[in-house]
């Protein structure tokens, strides 16, 4: 038997909920953790390991089922201020646009295939054995670059997660 299979695109630069799904799907967005600052570990592979940095993370959900983590980390001096924002229902995108006045100018992404700790997987409703899809987003601003790092647990099981490249234009 074959699950509904949905196209989920990750071509945004901002992580959900700033764009919806496609198709009319009906996505559930709570935010796991308010935004605060962080130490982030020393042994990572992210722009903040060893130093400081806002961090937020939120859960995504479709007909009751999880189906995106995200764990989402800010500059520390960028966005001095966002922990006093309510971020629930809110498009980050928007907020750094109208609040911080910015937009990010490129970034990079890597894929990899994971299994999950115990406490993502929990979260995410699978077993630690399940191979999870996860990208390490980084988005640069004409302030900083990788001034915006994400990493997103996306759960393929059910959706197929998608992304439009497009090419260069020089104007």
């Amino acid at each position: 038997m074959c699950a509904r299979r949905s196209r989920r695109s990750i071509s945004s630069p901002w992580p959900a909920p700033a764009r919806p799904f496609k198709k009319g799907i009906d996505v559930e967005v709570r935010l796991l953790d308010a935004t605060r600052r962080i130490g982030v570990p020393e042994a990572s592979e992210n722009p903040f390991a060893g130093g400081q940095a806002f961090f937020l993370s939120r859960l995504s959900r479709v007909d009751g089922t999880p189906v995106l983590l995200e764990e989402i980390y800010l500059h520390p001096m960028l966005f001095a201020g966002i922990e006093e924002i309510d971020l629930t229902g809110r498009s980050l995108s928007q907020v750094v646009e109208t609040r911080f006045y910015m937009r990010p100018t490129g970034g990079r992404q890597t894929f990899r295939i994971d299994r999950l700790d115990d406490v993502r997987a929990r979260l995410m409703g699978v077993s630690k054995d399940t191979p999870i899809l996860t990208a390490h987003r980084y988005l640069s601003f004409a302030q900083a670059d990788n001034a915006v790092f994400s990493i997103l647990y996306c759960n393929t099981q059910r959706f197929v997660f998608s992304q439009q490249i497009g090419g260069l234009s020089h104007e």
